[in-house]
């Protein structure tokens, strides 16, 4: 087959048949190539193939050969047939459009010959016009040059004018291309007295223009290009390079604090979250795109000052201008006006977490352009930013943690005043336990965010670790601080730092607490929870901020660096102690009033009756020290045990003087204000020794009778005998000291001291009759 196609093309195209090559190589370039037949080669030789075949095949074949050669003769002789009368049919077509068109064009002879005419006489007119005008060439040639000498003339005499128009509509840039094109000119001739005076018109308005471009290069209401433009117009006219760059830069530092403060001046109204990420959102599409759009200008200013001939180069120029640092300048200044407004937001508002560190991310996206202008710069800035903002936002979290723990002590405040039954009160200092825990656990959970904005900077991290640290402790101290303010203890020794902003955030809430009223049960829930976190609070704490920087891998080898300090100890359990001691100095007074109010009243030391019972102002002491003694061991966790019988003491004035005066020197030189031990007989030992220590010094200022000297036995001996059932016995012995220096300071102070005291028999049943009566036991 392959052979009677190519037998078929060779003879269609041996024949001239149409079509025929093309239709012979669409056929090569479809199939894929063949070995070519000896009959298709242009070699072939038919005799020789023609012996070929007879002497190698047998008749059969020959004659197989022969009908097939027939047959495609056959085809070709048909083909050619066809091709005949196709052509035949396009010729008979051909000749009658020949007619045709022979026909039309015998038509249009009398129109050629009329055109021909036409072109004829156009020529005569043109060599007569040619023939008048070439004798006067020259004249019109000189003329026109003399026109447009003129009209120059007339644009250097104009060019005052047209300069002060370009300044009325600010359109400086035409006004420097005129004075470019015209001033070289102007300054070659200015001998001669008009252009002279032209070229002072034109140097006086010029003058105008460049103060108008510098007073609007400064300008802050210029957009980026339109500085550009000015500054580039600057240079054209020949001012100093450096002086315009700095022109530029600082009108576009006076355009970028008008930007900002219009980004950061909203959000009043609305809350701390929207108002930091429409901040933000803002700023990142206004400002930061006007701080690259200004860094682009720059540069494009530099290449113009490049253009111009003018040496510049990355360390500055001849000037000592230093392009690439007052660049590095404006950028920093720029970047850092940014973050430090975002922080005093941060600061001020106190928005989440979350949305703190989502719009930190948009910031860090709108920055992109710029940090592909200046990479090294914009990298050391933001990431400086990013360490000094994650701490400020650690302050403002646990500043909001203390500002609601002090908001939570004052809640407590008010139910202390409300509640007078004990336990009724130690369910809400339970409460409040629960709720100082999670106050401190959600400022160390919120911190979490914070990390993955620091976590390729392990000094960053470090940083936010010390952080964490400070404010974990500072927290804790913020108790402290506010357990002083209410007791009104003043600033704690050892305390935090001044430069701490944390404590800062405290001062209108502990100005609150310091002017609350006084109640002691609140004292004493204060002294509850003051012990709670050091015993518990402050481990839990911590052991939070550990597992928060262990589940980081940036923060995990960090851990060991965040341990409770020993000034957390120190400094809660002072101010425990020291509103403890508060609680029984303010108590102690209490009582001292009592006794005061009974010894100056009127009769009472001048009593002309024996005494037949002790004075009620005993019985009123004691069930306030009742209760103190109640609420102490309730909160101390130190309840008061049953104690024996005891030996009672008389003061018959039994002992020797040397031991009278012992106890005396021991009662004049004990320390009435000493340091409360942190327990409940300890307490009630330190109210009681302010109590009778004040009775001591309101008996020197009385004079007594006989029987006013015996009731004060009496009520003295029936305190001492109290006592005993409240404190330790060294305690109760010191009170006994007491008590009896003030009965021989009112025996020295009684006239009738010698008809002598009250029987010790007659005093020991009045005591036990009364205390039977008020059964404290």
């Amino acid at each position: 087959q392959r052979r009677q196609g190519g037998l078929s093309s060779l003879l269609s195209a041996y024949y001239g048949i149409e079509g025929a090559q093309s239709s012979s190589l669409g056929r090569d370039a479809a199939a894929p190539p063949a070995v070519v037949h000896p009959m298709d080669r242009q070699s072939f030789d038919p005799h020789h193939h023609f012996d070929g075949v007879v002497k190698v095949g047998s008749v059969a074949d020959v004659l197989k050969s022969a009908n097939a050669l027939n047959a495609e003769v056959r085809d070709l002789d048909g083909d050619m047939n066809m091709v005949v009368y196709e052509n035949y049919s396009k010729f008979i077509r051909v000749t009658e459009v020949t007619s045709q068109v022979k026909a039309s064009v015998d038509g249009l002879e009398p129109d050629l010959s009329c055109l021909e005419k036409s072109f004829g006489q156009i020529t005569e007119h043109q060599r007569k016009v040619e023939d008048a005008v070439s004798s006067r060439a020259r004249e019109i040639e000189l003329l026109l040059k003399r026109q447009r000498f003129c009209k120059k003339l007339q644009t250097l005499f104009e060019l005052p004018t047209t300069l002060q128009m370009c300044l009325d509509r600010g359109a400086y840039g035409k006004a420097c291309e005129a004075y470019c094109a015209c001033v070289v000119f102007l300054r070659r001739y200015k001998q001669v007295k008009t252009f002279r005076a032209v070229l002072e018109d034109v140097e006086l308005q010029m003058g105008r223009i460049r103060t108008a471009l510098e007073s609007r290069l400064r300008s802050p209401e210029l957009s980026a290009a339109e500085a550009v433009n000015s500054s580039v117009t600057l240079l054209d006219l020949g001012e100093d390079s450096a002086r315009v760059a700095g022109d530029f830069l600082g009108g576009r530092a006076a355009a970028l604090r008008a930007t900002l403060g219009r980004c950061f001046e909203g959000g009043v109204a609305v809350g701390a979250d929207e108002a930091l990420r429409e901040a933000c959102d803002a700023a990142g599409r206004t400002y930061v795109a006007e701080v690259a759009d200004a860094v682009d200008g720059f540069n494009r200013l530099q290449d113009a000052r490049r253009g111009s001939g003018e040496e510049n180069s990355a360390g500055g120029d001849g000037g000592g201008f230093d392009a690439q640092a007052a660049l590095e300048g404006f950028v920093s200044t720029a970047v850092q006006d940014l973050c430090t407004r975002i922080t005093d937001m941060v600061q001020r508002r106190r928005p989440e977490t979350q949305t703190l560190v989502g719009c930190v991310h948009s910031v860090r996206d709108a920055l992109r352009r710029l940090h592909s202008l200046m990479p090294r710069l914009l990298t050391k800035l933001f990431t400086a930013f990013l360490g000094r903002l994650t701490r400020d936002a650690q302050e403002v979290l646990f500043a909001r943690a203390c500002s609601d723990m002090a908001s939570d002590l004052m809640a407590l405040h008010a139910e202390c005043g409300k509640i007078s039954s004990v336990d009724a009160v130690m369910e809400e200092v339970f409460n409040k336990e629960a709720v100082l825990a999670r106050r401190v656990g959600s400022a160390v959970a919120d911190c979490q965010p914070m990390l993955s904005l620091v976590a390729t900077d392990r000094v960053a991290c470090q940083q936010l670790v010390q952080g964490l640290q400070e404010q974990l402790t500072a927290f804790f101290l913020a108790f402290g601080d506010a357990c002083l303010a209410y007791i009104g203890g003043g600033p704690r020794p050892g305390g935090m730092s001044s430069s701490s902003k944390s404590k800062s955030k405290l001062v209108d809430e502990l100005e609150s607490l310091s002017n609350l009223e006084w109640n002691g049960l609140f004292a004493l829930s204060c002294v509850w929870l003051g012990r709670r976190a050091d015993e518990k609070l402050v481990s839990r704490a911590w052991g939070q901020a550990k597992e928060l920087l262990a589940s980081e891998e940036a923060t995990a080898s960090l851990t060991g660096d965040l341990t409770p300090t020993a000034a957390v100890s120190t400094d809660l359990s002072a101010a425990i102690e020291a509103t403890l001691g508060h609680f029984v100095r303010v108590s102690g007074q209490r009582l001292a009033h009592y006794l005061r109010n009974s010894v100056q009243r009127p009769g009472w030391a001048q009593a002309s009756r024996a005494p037949t019972e002790p004075s009620m102002v005993v019985e009123m002491l004691f069930k306030e020290v009742n209760t103190f003694d109640a609420q102490l061991g309730r909160m101390l966790g130190d309840p008061r045990k049953t104690r024996g019988g005891g030996v009672r003491r008389n003061f018959n004035m039994s002992k020797t003087s040397m031991e009278l005066e012992l106890e005396r020197q021991w009662a004049k030189k004990l320390q009435v204000f000493a340091p409360v031990p942190f327990n409940r007989s300890g307490s009630v030992a330190g109210i009681l020794r302010i109590a009778f220590k004040a009775l001591f010094e309101y008996v020197r200022e009385e004079t007594f009778s006989n029987y006013g000297l015996q009731q004060l036995q009496l009520d003295a001996e029936l305190l001492e005998e109290l006592s005993r059932d409240f404190v330790e016995a060294d305690d109760a012995g010191v009170l006994g000291s007491l008590l009896g220096e003030a009965v021989n300071s009112a025996s020295q102070r009684c006239p009738d001291a010698s008809a002598g005291l009250m029987e010790p028999s007659l005093l020991e049943a009045l005591v036990g009759q009364k205390k039977r009566a008020l059964r404290f036991d």
